[in-house]
């Protein structure tokens, strides 16, 4: 048997947990750029001698070579061509990968193939996208002898339960999907297994036509409706927003590409036609030619492989590149889509974590809009989100991305929009405004500091003592003080999930019962109704059972 890659702790400690269950499904969800694929193939090469054949299933075509390729590192060979067509697996293959659109076209075939079989399921998400996708993937993989089920992005929120994954209700009587195994975004950053993430915010004012009447409003608008609209009118290729903050992004690509030279750009456009004319654009900007993939284009997977090993700087797509494509040298994006889910959302952040090498410690930065649903993703990109089963009354996450005939942007149409301005920026929750950033780069040229982001720059300014910069930053106890109850309350619940993951990766324990205990122990109903003190005392019970010091 061949030796597998050495492991990092987390996907050690997650084989040990996987080699010690005995049920037939187990769930691990993990950060892009975490290893899932190691994990999975590690757990493969583990179990072959045990089961008949491995199958594994991906959402997308290109995803077959990419696990094929790293399989035989493993000494595991998957056919990633394998179709219903061949119905058997030839004999020198240990297994086929295939896509869910082949499950589900033809269950019967590849439940054969999944027959006494180890089944990885990749981004199990996919097949709770309808029910009738649930009802043929169980179907197919319902004979198999073992499932390991892999997730990096929260679950769509819908009344879809998915395959194969367990639900309990929590503490708020919401059925909520049970991981056996979870490795986050923010324990990843912790780890320096995956890059911290900045989000550069920029607002400005867009203005579009409705039934008639010309309005103008801006993206920071606290009416969703209308943020939308001025959301639509900014990523018009025609107007000034998304130049300035293309020449922005391309700003801060620059600075990168000073410290590594082969750092690249993503922009993740709206739709096709967008994207062919932000090429157009870019290319003014940054001097030389935009590669664009797209999914009209026949050659499109190629563009991405060759942009991967390449050295040009920006890359444009639509969602091409948003799940499971590895291009590790992605440092700087542009979100440019109307989709506002917090499953697209991190889909795409997802691209920009990856780190290249054991001493990588370069921040990425993704421009967002600055309308509220952005930043709430932006902000909460370390807490977890499990799947909870929505109830039949609830109103659904919707996705502004396509089709809007007969929706409330039949009648708008964009006109024109504002240069961007610099609102805030993101980086692990929190926020710094236009000044601090200023300043950041002032004092980072000052002691020529400039491999730092300037939002690691203003996040080191915002936590040393007055003593340690040419000028006075707020000491941590002052920026407490200057906290909003809200704000402190938001920043005190975050510290409890982050804490109550730990514990339950340290246990075994289920999230929903550590929450219940704390509960119990605060005579509460819910974190939610927690006060500040009882927020404190939560994480003191936690730290003592985390074994941290008080």
């Amino acid at each position: 048997m061949a030796a597998s890659p050495s492991l990092r702790e987390w996907q050690q400690a997650a084989l040990e947990r996987f080699d010690a269950t005995t049920s037939e499904n187990f769930l691990v969800t993990a950060t892009p750029g975490a290893g899932k694929t190691t994990f999975a193939l590690e757990a493969a090469r583990r179990i072959r001698p045990r089961v008949r054949a491995i199958l594994i299933v991906v959402p997308t075509s290109n995803l077959r070579t990419q696990w094929a390729r790293a399989a035989h590192t493993f000494g595991l060979d998957i056919d990633d061509r394998f179709s219903a067509d061949a119905a058997t697996l030839a004999r020198d293959f240990d297994g086929a990968a295939v896509t869910y659109q082949a499950v589900m076209s033809n269950p019967l075939i590849y439940r054969r193939l999944a027959d006494r079989a180890f089944v990885i399921l990749d981004e199990i998400h996919h097949a709770g996208e309808n029910r009738s996708w649930g009802d043929k993937l169980r179907q197919a993989c319902d004979p198999a002898t073992r499932r390991l089920l892999l997730s990096g992005t929260p679950f769509r929120s819908d009344n879809n339960p998915i395959p194969y994954v367990s639900y309990a209700r929590d503490h708020d009587g919401i059925h909520r999907s049970q991981a056996d195994y979870t490795y986050g975004y923010g324990d990843g950053v912790k780890d320096s297994v995956v890059r911290p993430i900045a989000f550069p915010a920029f607002d400005g004012h867009g203005t579009w036509s409705d039934a008639g009447t010309v309005v103008n409003g801006p993206l920071s608008n606290e009416d969703e409706t209308q943020a939308k609209r001025a959301l639509k009118a900014a990523l018009n290729p025609n107007g000034e927003w998304i130049g300035s903050v293309m020449r922005a992004a391309d700003g801060e690509l620059t600075r990168q590409r000073e410290h590594t030279p082969d750092a690249g750009g993503l922009i993740v456009a709206d739709n096709q036609e967008h994207a062919r004319q932000y090429a157009e654009l870019l290319e003014q900007i940054a001097g030389e030619k935009v590669a664009v993939a797209i999914s009209d284009e026949p050659d499109a997977s190629e563009v991405i492989r060759t942009y991967a090993q390449a050295r040009n700087r920006w890359i444009i797509a639509v969602q091409m590149v948003s799940e499971g494509v590895d291009i590790p040298r992605l440092a700087v994006g542009v979100y440019a889509s109307r989709t506002t889910t917090a499953l697209f959302f991190r889909q795409v952040a997802g691209r920009f974590v990856r780190t290249r090498s054991e001493d990588d410690e370069t921040c990425a930065a993704l421009y967002v809009p600055s309308i509220a649903a952005l930043l709430k993703n932006a902000a909460e990109m370390e807490i977890e989100l499990d799947h909870a089963l929505a109830e039949a009354s609830e109103q659904y996450e919707r996705d502004y991305s396509d089709g809007e005939s007969g929706s409330l942007f039949s009648m708008v149409d964009p006109i024109s929009s504002s240069a961007a301005t610099h609102d805030k920026t993101i980086l692990s929750g929190e926020d710094f405004t236009s000044a601090e950033i200023e300043r950041a780069r002032t004092v980072a040229a000052q002691v020529n500091l400039t491999k730092l982001s300037d939002a690691e720059m203003a996040r080191l300014l915002r936590h040393v003592s007055p003593n340690d910069t040419t000028e006075a930053a707020p000491s941590p106890s002052s920026a407490e003080a200057a906290q909003t109850r809200s704000e402190r309350k938001t920043g005190l619940r975050k510290a409890v999930q982050r804490k109550v993951s730990r514990l339950a990766r340290h246990t075994g324990r289920p999230h929903n019962h550590i929450h219940a205990e704390l509960n119990r122990a605060c005579s509460e109903q819910s974190i939610d109704k927690a006060t500040v003190d009882t927020l404190q005392r939560r994480i003191q019970f936690l730290d003592r059972h985390l074994g941290e010091p008080q």
